[in-house]
């Protein structure tokens, strides 16, 4: 039998060796396939038991971290941050890692199987499970303190309101106590001055060289008496056209509101002057209730009509109501929330009033009558109730005014 030469890559071979390196090759093929399947099935050798404790405490800390951020997820789909889909996206995916972590470790249990190794995978079981309690628990704690947390902030928000509230009437306080000081100051000196007075003794009689001399007495007398006679006639003047004259000067609601007058050009003066003295809002309202003393307070005349505040500053002289609108349009062109404040009183006589409206007091004045700033002072109504003039009480209010609004509080 003629034998066959084979040509394989540049090797000559009969046909008998061919045959047996194709059969070494299959050989060789069949074995790595084998091994391969095995090692696929197989759980990583682990040298060591150090190493396989290593390993599986690896794994529980994976496991741990991905059963937290499951717990993450289901906190974000509770309080609404993702939607149901994304929920179950990554909830599955964080799952499937759990559930490779647990296969990975059974196999661990399964090389550890043998009797020396059992009581220590239970230990190292045992851990685990305590591990993901404590993660729980304080999973727990951590929201339990951001509860406390917030709570806290809005406690500490109301404190910092709360402390704006008490530096605001401290400061009033302040205001209110130096207005005291200063008017009991004020007091003092006057009465340390009449103290001297009186201890420097009477006053000693004019010498007979400048006594006035009876000619002068006598016509200074009939020069009174010519001014009582003419103030008689002006009277029975005033009475006698007293309708028209008030007629002429009755007053809408509009009208009173015009009265009051911030911007008029004859107090800016006056502004100037309180403001150069202080910048403290209440000192300003104060100086302008005293500048009140430099106008001459007159009763009713026996008619109405109104006198317009160039009169009244120029001749330093105005009746009741003319001088509270004259302290109004002070007050306002400062900045005060005030108003003309018309009392009805028990004694039957009408009280005009200016009222200043603050945070949460008001403060009540009289322009006609010389009292401390600061002695009305409080809620509306206790003040109001307070009041007297002449020994009488408000009974009611009749109507309120600035240039801006007026209230009638009639029936």
């Amino acid at each position: 039998m003629l034998s066959v030469i084979f040509d394989i890559f540049g090797l000559q071979l009969e046909e008998t060796e061919l045959y047996i390196l194709a059969g070494i090759t299959l050989a060789i093929l069949l074995a790595l396939i084998i091994f391969i399947a095995l090692r696929s099935k197989l759980p990583p050798v682990i040298k060591n038991r150090e190493e396989l404790y290593s390993q599986f405490s690896k794994l529980g800390d994976k496991k741990a971290k991905a059963q937290a951020k499951l717990s993450v997820v289901e906190e974000m789909r509770n309080y609404g941050r993702i939607s149901d889909k994304e929920y179950n996206d990554q909830a599955t995916k964080v799952q499937n890692e759990i559930n490779s972590y647990n296969k990975q470790m059974d196999q661990l249990l399964k090389m550890l199987a043998l009797p020396n190794y059992e009581v220590k995978l239970q230990q190292e079981r045992g851990m685990e499970t305590e591990k993901m309690s404590l993660l729980v628990r304080l999973q727990q704690d951590l929201n339990s303190s951001k509860l406390k947390i917030d709570e806290l902030q809005g406690t500490l928000e109301g404190m910092k309101e709360r402390n704006k509230l008490l530096e605001g009437e401290n400061t009033e306080l302040e205001q209110k106590l130096d207005n005291v000081e200063e008017s009991y100051k004020n007091r003092v000196i006057k009465m340390e001055d009449q103290l001297d007075t009186a201890r420097r003794g009477p006053r000693k009689e004019p010498s007979k060289q400048s006594a006035i001399p009876d000619d002068e007495i006598r016509k200074y007398r009939e020069k009174i008496d010519d001014y009582y006679h003419k103030i008689q006639l002006y009277q029975l003047l005033v009475t006698k056209y007293k309708n028209t004259i008030e007629s002429s000067e009755s007053k809408t609601a509009q009208d009173a509101k015009a009265l009051v007058q911030p911007a008029n050009s004859n107090i800016t003066t006056i502004i100037q002057q309180i403001k150069s003295g202080s910048r403290e809002p209440m000192r300003q309202y104060q100086a302008a209730f005293e500048f009140m003393d430099e106008i001459h307070s007159v009763p009713y005349i026996g008619a109405t009509f109104w006198l317009t505040i160039a009169d009244m500053l120029e001749n330093k002289v105005a009746d009741y109501e003319d001088k509270a609108i004259l302290l109004c349009s002070i007050l306002r062109a400062l900045g005060a929330d005030s108003k003309v404040f018309v009392a009805s009183m028990a004694d039957s006589s009408n009280r005009p009033l200016v009222i200043i409206t603050l945070k949460d007091k008001s403060i009540l004045l009289d322009p006609n009558q010389k009292h401390d700033f600061v002695k009305n002072v409080g809620k509306r109504n206790e003040i109001i109730k307070q009041f007297l003039a002449n020994g009488s009480k408000i009974k009611r209010i009749s109507y309120e005014f600035n240039d801006k609004e007026y209230l009638s509080h009639e029936e």
